[in-house]
């Protein structure tokens, strides 16, 4: 038998490890997703082509004038992120035609949700915007007590929809009930905000906290004295004021604890921001081949997600060089409305739709009111508290922060 030589098989897998991580940073230089785009929602009568002289954005799309059918935006202005053309279309000739619902496909939308490992009640729910090409990340956080009116729960907030389409997906022998309520939901959401989802994520608050353990830690100033008991949730909160890194067990902590704040879960939302900026700052300045791997093998565990790997490369990859300056938080608009002895955060339908429009709207014209919320599951026209808050004419958008600000300390927690 000859002998085997040690040194050999060392030197052949070693070049095959650097072969196949050549091959992979090859592919992820030249692979993008290809989601389809077509609006998931009843876009009404303002699909009316326009007429116009395109910019062009990206490859394969252009940016038409804003024709604002109905919408927020100011007339002559554009959605967030285009520019306003000038016509420099020979005379005599006529302009080309642009579909109004061609769409940037460099922008990107997700649907984050998060639930403790008691009930599948999500009281973490984002939405997440990252455009590729201006390398910018927006977050919006929607309030677990926002007012939602569906048939698939009796239950009116927006945090018991998920655990309800589980039962019903289970129920119906769904193979993966997870990603079935997951689809669900982002579908429901889609055609009510006019917005595309391209892929959703959930994950438990076990897979939270060890992922945070896997990137070694989170740096936060903890505000004041955390301390709150809850059996029921088999919740242990003692975190002391101060600055310090927060471990995954002392993080899940931290962004549950809400039983001295004034404004309750809104600013546990602000302390999410928060621990979010912070764990941000953390991954980018300490990423390695070791917390990768471990990331990696957590959120195999813990996170469901219909996302194919390629494409949560292709994401992770480009997303390491966001700078917090181009990082934007933000709470869906709206207010706390008290009814019937529960409280709920009612969506301002205004607000919303210019929020929309500045930071998720991937297509080539504005969301107008007209399209918005078509069958009026953020309001109750019976109820008039909550009818007042969802229609009341506000056009601004509060709680928005970039993560440079939250970084400096601009978030109030009170």
């Amino acid at each position: 038998m000859k002998k085997i030589n040690t040194k050999f098989i060392i030197l052949a897998a070693t070049v095959v490890v650097i072969t196949v991580a050549a091959i992979a940073a090859a592919f992820t230089n030249f692979y993008r997703p290809t989601p389809d785009n077509t609006p998931p929602f009843n876009t009404g009568d303002s699909t009316t082509p326009v007429t116009t002289t395109p910019v062009t954005t990206t490859p394969g799309t252009t940016t038409p004038a804003d024709t604002n059918p109905g919408g927020t935006t100011p007339a002559g202005t554009t959605p967030s992120g285009t520019t306003q053309p000038t016509d420099t279309t020979p005379a005599g000739t006529t302009p080309p035609v642009v579909d109004p619902w061609g769409y940037d496909s460099d922008h990107y939308n997700f649907l984050v949700l998060g639930h403790d490992a008691v009930a599948l009640n999500t009281d973490v729910l984002m939405l997440v915007s990252y455009n590729v090409r201006e390398g910018s990340l927006a977050i919006m956080q929607i309030p677990r007590d926002t007012y939602v009116k569906t048939e698939v729960s009796s239950y009116k907030k927006i945090n018991s929809i998920y655990p309800a389409l589980y039962v019903k997906a289970k129920a119906e022998g769904e193979s993966n009930p997870d990603l079935a309520a997951l689809k669900a939901l982002a579908s429901i959401l889609e055609q009510s905000l006019c917005i595309r989802i391209h892929n959703s994520a959930i994950m438990d608050l076990t897979g939270f906290a060890n992922i945070v353990d896997a990137v070694g830690g989170v740096t936060v100033d903890v505000p004041y004295d955390m301390i709150y008991k809850d059996p029921y949730q088999d919740l242990d909160i003692n975190i002391p004021a101060g600055v310090q890194t927060l471990n995954g067990e002392l993080a899940s902590q931290f962004i549950r604890f809400r039983a001295d704040y004034k404004l309750a879960d809104i600013t546990r939302i602000n302390v999410q921001k928060i621990f979010m900026t912070a764990f941000i700052k953390q991954v980018k300045e300490n990423i390695s081949v070791s917390s990768i791997a471990a990331i990696a093998e957590q959120a195999v565990k813990y996170v469901k997600t219909d996302m194919k790997l390629a494409d949560l490369i292709y994401y992770a990859k480009s997303a390491l060089s966001i700078d917090l300056t181009n990082v934007t938080m933000m709470t869906l608009p709206g207010s706390v409305v008290n009814y019937d002895g529960l409280s709920y955060y009612v969506l301002n339908k205004n607000a919303t739709i210019e929020a929309i429009n500045n930071h998720f709207n991937i297509y080539n014209t504005s969301i107008s009111a007209t399209i918005f919320d078509q069958e009026v599951i953020f309001n109750n026209a019976d109820i008039a508290d909550i009818n007042f808050a969802y229609s009341a004419r506000s056009g601004s958008i509060s709680d928005s922060y970039r993560g440079d600000e939250i970084d400096g300390g601009e978030v109030e927690i009170k």
